[in-house]
């Protein structure tokens, strides 16, 4: 009988150290996987090429300053912050180009478009849904932007107002714009989009006047 009790109790030691065993060597198989991963992810950081993002800088990782969007800077009705702003973004805008951080002095703005439909997937870009406020934006804009009244007489970078007269008309029974015969009424025309454009290309055309050309310089 006492031989019986000593081999049970040798069965479950052995077993309880087999038991503890497995788990050892369980865990140390996750770490070695683990370790693995931590080797695999580090190898593929060090030969992945850094990301080239527009407006950062690739050796401190800075961006540009970001500022509010459009529809919020309209309510402030404030053409004077419209001006500074744009300024702003073009002298932050030439320091990276001068640093190779982006590839261009052309930017994609001001947006012109009327905040007319609150469906429009783009209202957050719009400066607000009234043309004469609008065309204030973008003259403001065009002019902080494109460096207006420097003493250098050049540009600090060259504006892109966009999009295309009636972008945010809806298909109705009277307009369309998807089709290939874009057919927008004159009263829309002339309320929606040509105001704001007229004010956006004064500026345009003083500078075509004077010959002003655009040059690489230091920002500031």
């Amino acid at each position: 009988m006492l031989r019986l009790v000593l081999v049970v109790v040798l069965l479950v030691v052995l077993l309880v150290v087999l038991l503890v065993l497995l788990v050892l060597v369980l865990v140390l198989v996750l770490v070695l996987v683990l370790v693995l991963v931590l080797v695999l992810v580090l190898v593929l950081v060090l030969l992945t090429p850094p990301l080239q993002r527009n407006g950062c800088d690739q050796k401190s990782g800075a961006c540009a300053t970001q500022f509010p969007e459009a529809n919020a800077l309209g309510c402030s009705f404030n053409k004077t912050l419209f001006y500074k702003m744009a300024d702003a973004i073009s002298t932050e805008m030439r320091a990276y180009y001068n640093e190779g951080a982006v590839g261009g002095m052309t930017a994609f703005a001001p947006q012109l478009n009327m905040a007319a439909n609150p469906l429009w997937g783009r209202n957050m870009e719009c400066p607000g849904e009234d043309p004469f406020l609008t065309s204030v934006y973008a003259e403001q804009y065009t002019k902080g932007f494109q460096g207006y009244g420097h003493p250098s007489g050049l540009m600090k970078a060259i504006v892109t107002p966009k999009h295309f007269t009636g972008q945010v008309r809806e298909h109705s029974s009277t307009e369309e714009r998807c089709g290939p015969h874009v057919a927008i009424s004159p009263v829309t025309l002339r309320s929606s989009n040509a105001e704001a454009r007229h004010g956006a290309g004064l500026r345009r055309r003083q500078q075509q006047r004077l010959g002003q050309r655009h040059h690489r310089q230091p920002a500031g």
